[in-house]
């Protein structure tokens, strides 16, 4: 089950206490917070979970020391300690997309001293689209009417980033950090209703066949 009060506690305080370093800082922090509170705990209608990379970080999410000195074992090259959490953040995978359109944003803002508008925020936007595209969930739950664990179970839509773009811009020209991290927290939940998958498992019979049933929305 996807954790958006825990996304928004953590936009609003990152902003309001002043945490960022810059444009590469603020774009990792984004990034993870949406993988950390958003994909990874997201599920299909029925409870099914995505199945990710990051199952084999062998502890070091939960590390709360940072790794120094030749003789303290390194985590993984896309694992990076993040002070602002005092933990490491996993920044690999479709995490780095987020990562590079969050930072390509913040870099075409701050090359023109004018307001862009919205242009720059099809670029976090249609990121998160793309994290989510193709992604596998577990197919255990079956779906009604199936009745046995199942064989696949994967987004076959993905929604659009248009309407997601404009309400981004919408919150990040906001004044008020709570307005942006609450208005932000918003439109990225919404955007899970849009997705659509297809669960194929056995159903019953005589004698039992495998179909595939449609589904649409994450929890």
């Amino acid at each position: 089950m996807i954790k958006d009060r825990q996304l928004r506690s953590e936009v609003e305080t990152y902003l309001s206490e002043g945490k960022s370093e810059g444009i590469d800082q603020c774009a990792t922090f984004l990034a993870t917070s949406y993988h950390r509170n958003i994909g990874i705990p997201a599920m299909d209608p029925v409870g099914n979970i995505a199945i990710r990379t990051t199952s084999w970080d062998n502890g070091w999410g939960d590390q709360d020391k940072q790794a120094r000195g030749e003789d303290e074992a390194k985590p993984p090259n896309d694992w990076k300690w993040d002070a602002v959490t005092g933990k490491y953040q996993f920044t690999g995978g479709k995490v780095k997309v987020l990562f590079s359109a969050w930072k390509k944003c913040f870099e075409m803002q701050a090359k023109v001293p004018a307001n862009l508008g919205k242009p720059p925020y099809l670029l976090p936007a249609t990121a998160i689209i793309t994290y989510w595209t193709g992604q596998s969930f577990l197919p255990v739950i079956p779906h009604s009417p199936g009745f046995l664990p199942g064989i696949s179970n994967m987004i076959v839509f993905p929604g659009t980033p248009i309407k997601m773009a404009s309400e981004i811009y919408d919150a990040f020209t906001s004044k008020r950090y709570k307005t942006v991290a609450q208005k932000y927290t918003d439109s990225v939940v919404k955007h899970l209703d849009q997705i659509k998958g297809i669960w194929t498992g056995p159903h019953p019979g005589s004698p039992p066949y495998v179909a595939p049933v449609n589904w649409s929305k994450l929890k």
